[in-house]
Parts: structure tokens; C-alpha cells; sequence
């Protein structure tokens, strides 16, 4: 299925699929990962991190 992304912490709960917009299967590689949270008051951050794809 997926896995939480440990980099992520103390969020919740992020689960990486794998999967296109399609629902199919992305191939082997490396992607990056954009998180972007926002708070209530309207302020943001955001990290990016490479992610491999193994098969």
C-alpha cells in the first residue's frame, strides 16, 4: 500500500500510494515530494524531498 514518510514528523499521517493521478503504478525512479501545510491563521511552510521508487 504505503508508507509514512518518517521525515515528516510530528504530522499525523502522510501516505505515499505510488500511484498517478490515473491509479496506475509509477515507475521506478526518483520524485519529489512537496508537502505544504497551512495554519489557520493563514500562514504556510513547505518542504520538498527526493523519494525513491523502487520496484
Amino acid at each position: 500500500m504505503g508508507r509514512s514518510l518518517s521525515w515528516l514528523r510530528p504530522f499525523v499521517c502522510v501516505v505515499c500510494v505510488h500511484r498517478n493521478s490515473a491509479g496506475a503504478p509509477v515507475p521506478a525512479g526518483t520524485y519529489l515530494c512537496t508537502l505544504t501545510a497551512r495554519a489557520a491563521d493563514g500562514t504556510q511552510s513547505r518542504a520538498v524531498r527526493a523519494m525513491q521508487v523502487r520496484r
